[in-house]
């Protein structure tokens, strides 16, 4: 088996994921009010984005849209699982904003029940694990985040749909430290607690993500590297950071592949993950990604296969289900040796 055949094959977990960079292009084509007009491939593939606001103006114009009723939010979610468990993506972290679908005056439970109606019917059609996150966006007042994730988590919590949270979007509207006390509301309630930082946002959106907040899974946390104190700090906290190559660069917070700091962090002693994010705004997948570590990053197949490891080792996924996906890495990568 060759190193492509062994990426392709062997068992994905994806740990940063956003529900809404996941739809299919064919299907923002048929829901569209202009599909008709739009071309076969999105027009936005292959280019860097013209900062913050290019890549949210996607959103707006193409992705809104084609969401806001049941049976839309129930397909999304079902197709964007199909893809990824066709890829032999066996867990992922699915960030759901629940703002984003509801401007056709949805409720939040109705979202959440149309998304749960369709990662139940992908995992019923491929196994795919799918834990949800509460994505929190951090344009809107504190006390309000607060009283939102309330409202969702009354209903979601007890039914086991919300697993964990993550604060997203701009890291220059609103700091991390300005959200402990969501966290701490999350942390009762034992979920998993995760925040964007680092990419927007400087190495002190890291640090305070964790020591204030208590997050111990930074979404990105690319540009922690530019602090070794930091650095230093998630290697000894044991923090990981779930990183995304290609979004990185697209983006502007990574100048190219080869300069990423994945590498850095990982000979530093931080565990890391490697991540799609926002697939149809970026162009890639999870197998691509994986596929850029060894044609345009450096790494050799034992350590890809780490780093495939890493993910599962990561996730919510029982013990024995960890220790099975591994030994599966192992057994995809066996026989291919490591260059010289």
């Amino acid at each position: 088996m060759d190193l492509d055949t062994a990426i392709r094959q062997m068992p994905k977990s994806e740990m940063h994921l956003h529900f809404e960079g996941a739809f299919r292009w064919s299907t923002v084509r048929e829901l569209h009010p202009d599909g008709r007009g739009m071309p076969a491939t999105p027009p936005w593939t292959g280019r860097p984005f013209a900062g913050w606001d290019g890549f949210t103006q996607v959103f707006r114009d193409f992705l809104k849209p084609v969401t806001g009723t049941p049976a839309w939010i129930e397909r999304h979610a079902f197709e964007a699982l199909e893809d990824l468990a066709l890829q032999n993506v066996r867990v992922v972290e699915l960030l759901v904003s629940h703002r984003f679908h509801a401007w056709r005056g949805l409720s939040e439970q109705e979202v959440w029940e149309a998304v749960v109606r369709g990662r139940d019917r992908a995992r019923a059609a491929y196994g795919i694990e799918a834990p949800l996150f509460l994505g929190v966006s951090r344009d809107q007042l504190p006390a309000d985040a607060e009283r939102v994730f309330e409202t969702i988590a009354a209903f979601a919590h007890p039914a086991g749909w919300l697993r964990g949270i993550d604060l997203q979007s701009d890291e220059r509207a609103r700091a991390n430290r300005e959200f402990t006390g969501l966290y701490a509301k999350a942390a009762a309630l034992g979920l998993k607690l995760r925040a964007h930082a680092g990419e927007l946002g400087g190495p002190e959106n890291v640090r305070d993500a964790v020591e204030l907040c208590g997050v111990r899974h930074i979404s990105h946390g690319t540009r922690a590297a530019e602090d070794p104190q930091v650095v230093a700090g998630l290697a000894r906290g044991g923090v990981w950071l779930h990183l995304c190559p290609s979004s990185n660069r697209l983006l502007g917070v990574s100048p190219s592949l080869a300069s990423h700091p994945l590498r850095a962090f990982l000979s530093a002693g931080v565990r890391c993950t490697v991540n799609a994010d926002d697939p149809l705004l970026f162009g890639t997948d999870t197998t691509s990604e994986f596929r850029l570590l060894a044609t345009r990053m450096g790494f050799a197949p034992a350590e890809i296969a780490a780093l495939a490891k890493n993910g599962f080792l990561a996730s919510l996924l029982p013990p024995a289900e960890i220790d099975r996906a591994c030994r599966e890495i192992d057994a995809a990568f066996a026989g291919i040796p490591s260059p010289p």
